[in-house]
């Protein structure tokens, strides 16, 4: 099926995702109040105008794309 890599670059508080289905792309942690946060593919991030048009949830994360990822291959459905 291919390689995947995942790089934790804690500084940034990014994730560098590899995928042999989707490509590379990069992660960014969004926090959402109350001590929460979430992963958000970076060019989601990048091509929003403000603030709040962010709609954080879905296609844009990495729980997301694991997800689609894992039940595509294995037919395993995950809760993340």
């Amino acid at each position: 099926h291919g390689t995947w890599v995942l790089n934790k670059q804690t500084p940034n508080q990014q994730i560098w995702w590899s995928s042999p289905l989707s490509g590379p792309r990069r992660y960014e942690y969004v926090e959402l109040g109350d001590g929460e946060g979430i992963w958000v593919y970076s060019r989601y991030i990048e091509n929003l105008e403000k603030e709040e048009d962010w709609n954080v949830e879905g296609e844009y994360t990495l729980g997301y794309i694991l997800t689609k990822e894992i039940k595509e291959l294995y037919g395993l459905d995950l809760e993340l």
